[in-house]
């Protein structure tokens, strides 16, 4: 999970489901959210040793090109597989958003 560096991970979700994901809320609170604008394109750094700076030795090395063949499902980036989406913090007003390790989410918002 280290090389993708997400910022958010939720559980309990089906395969491949955040690919359809727009919003989702964090802690119950409806003025505290997060819009999930794109999707996320992988590039190289799959393959890169986070030690080392450099290209991973063996299977490793080769993350994004496996990933290839399964997971082009954006035609504007042709050699990129997307797994996850990029999101921003919709604030709430008082300025408390808190996202840490247990917060509980959920998705309030889908596209077709």
């Amino acid at each position: 999970m280290g090389a993708f560096r997400p910022k958010v991970v939720v559980n309990g979700e089906a395969e491949w489901d955040e690919e359809f994901r727009a919003e989702l809320c964090l802690n119950s609170n409806l003025n505290s959210k997060l819009a999930l604008t794109k999707n996320c394109n992988r590039c190289t750094w799959l393959n890169v040793d986070n030690n080392t700076g450099r290209t991973a030795e063996g299977g490793r090395g080769r993350v994004l090109k496996n990933l290839m063949s399964g997971r082009q499902i954006d035609s504007g980036a042709k050699h990129s597989p997307v797994f996850g989406r990029h999101g921003f913090l919709i604030g709430s007003p008082d300025g408390k958003d808190e996202v840490s390790v247990g917060s509980s989410v959920e998705f309030i918002a889908r596209m077709s």
